[in-house]
């Protein structure tokens, strides 16, 4: 049976062919990522790149190829990151966590809403490819990390982890929507700050906690 690391390790392993290949796809990646799939041309990528349509065409039979090209190598640069991030037991528990959830972000949630809008409506297949990496990657991730934080007594276990996975993602699920953040003025580093700091690290002072320690203390002596 496959697992996360496994699929990860596949992913990195899964080699990118050539320079001239790598080459054409960073030039339609800059574009996409701009102007989003269907305002842009073979014939510009082409010029970008400083070759010939025929030469882009004998790489790539179409659009819609050049653009799930770029979409692969996105995933395979996230998956090296959550890689590094998974084996460096040198990292603090709370910057893993950063690091970790940060990668996920597939650099997608940066890019400007109406592109991402016209990738949603244009080449839908692809956008959903992203996004089901994402939203798979990032429940396993912060699940594993979770469980790791409790076990390493970094975060207490009286809660069920399913539970805080499950709240966590919940939580963070609008909180980095561009038109939110524009909204409050974040940056997409500070988002991922702020909602590690609340979830992980309460919004409660040290003062404010322990009423609450012993009313909980209190509750689960009744329960018991």
């Amino acid at each position: 049976m496959e697992t996360v690391e496994t699929e990860i390790v596949s992913l990195v392993s899964d080699g990118l062919d050539s320079k001239m290949e790598r080459h054409l796809r960073d030039k339609a990646r800059e574009r996409f990522l701009r102007f989003g799939f269907s305002k842009v041309t073979m014939e510009e990528i082409a010029e970008d790149a400083g070759v010939s349509k025929k030469t882009l065409y004998r790489y790539f039979p179409g659009k819609e190829e050049l653009l799930h090209a770029v979409a692969r190598e996105l995933i395979q640069e996230t998956a090296a990151n959550i890689r590094a991030c998974l084996v460096d037991d040198g990292l603090p528990f709370r910057e893993r966590m950063r690091r970790l959830v940060s990668s996920i972000g597939l650099r997608m949630r940066t890019v400007d809403p109406a592109v991402r809008e016209d990738l949603k409506r244009n080449a839908s297949a692809v956008w959903d490819e992203l996004e089901e990496f994402r939203k798979q990657t990032i429940t396993t991730t912060v699940d594993r990390v979770v469980r790791e934080g409790m076990r390493r007594g970094m975060l207490r276990n009286d809660i069920p982890p399913d539970f805080v996975v499950a709240l966590y993602m919940g939580a963070a699920q609008n909180a980095f929507e561009p038109e939110q953040l524009a909204r409050m003025a974040l940056t997409h580093g500070q988002a991922f700050d702020y909602v590690i700091r609340v979830f992980f690290e309460g919004l409660l002072t040290d003062r404010a906690r322990s009423p609450h320690r012993r009313a909980g203390q209190k509750r689960k002596v009744k329960l018991t």
